[in-house]
């Protein structure tokens, strides 16, 4: 099992414009078994900071930093 360096994976608050990256984990983890309505109302919750639910996400560089700072990264994990 090899692991990541440190500088290639970032932890922060999921917000409105991770949706499509998070949509798939959220099903993997639910094993496609929560109604459309109940998927909707959680990423709303989780996305409204007024609310007492809160959502993190690993973000891993992709490895495409041309030198500029502005790696692309994807979401690997969540946690609820």
């Amino acid at each position: 099992m090899s692991s990541l360096p440190v500088d290639m994976i970032s932890i922060r608050g999921l917000e409105r414009r991770d949706h499509a990256s998070w949509l798939p984990l959220w099903h993997e983890n639910m094993e496609h078994q929560a109604a459309e309505e109940i998927t909707q109302n959680s990423w709303a919750a989780i996305c409204d900071r007024k609310r007492d639910v809160w959502g993190l996400g690993v973000f891993v560089a992709a490895g495409d930093d041309n030198g500029n700072g502005n790696d692309t990264k994807y979401l690997a994990g969540i946690l609820h």
